[in-house]
């Protein structure tokens, strides 16, 4: 005989409110942190939670070949090609992106976080060679590419991806 489990899984939604003289970007924090948190404790994150927290390493770059590269920068475009942006933005860390666009790809977060870092900087580069398709691809997209590390959503240091759709000009003439 099987035996059927009828428990459910019950979620705790419960309201949070700055605390008194709280700035707001404090309160972003904490309010993601305890998210973070609760998703933690109820496994229902993809990743480790440390890496909420895991600051990028400069030495981490030097680690990613054109192979690397291309197959994080392919990943990037097929998801913003796929999922064409429901909202105006979207912010994430590496493992998030890994989760959401690489699951089979045996690329640690670290790595692909560098990746994406070398694929910005480059779309950004003014000097971009018309030779380098992929990044000119993504450079002439709908979007625009960014990082920070003072994201105001998570702790200081950690290295926040973002993903805005450019504004289309409604000049007439």
């Amino acid at each position: 005989n099987r035996i059927i489990d009828n428990t459910q899984v019950s979620m705790t939604i419960h309201e949070l409110q700055p605390n008194p003289g709280e700035i707001m970007e404090d309160f972003c924090r904490r309010a993601i942190t305890e998210m973070i948190a609760c998703n933690a404790e109820h496994n229902t994150l993809s990743f480790f939670k440390s890496e909420f927290e895991r600051l990028p390493n400069k030495q981490t770059e030097s680690e990613v070949n054109d192979e690397i590269r291309n197959e994080v920068s392919q990943n990037l475009e097929n998801c913003v090609r796929v999922s064409a942006l429901d909202t105006e933005e979207v912010n994430f860390i590496a493992a998030q992106f890994k989760n959401m666009c690489m699951k089979a790809s045996p690329l640690l977060p670290a790595i692909i976080e560098a990746a994406l870092t070398t694929i910005i900087d480059r779309i950004k580069d003014e000097n971009l060679d018309a030779d380098n398709e992929q990044f000119i691809s993504l450079k002439q997209s709908a979007f625009i590419f960014s990082y920070t590390d003072e994201s105001e959503n998570y702790k200081k240091g950690v290295r926040v991806f973002e993903i805005r759709k450019k504004i289309e000009s409604t000049d007439e003439q």
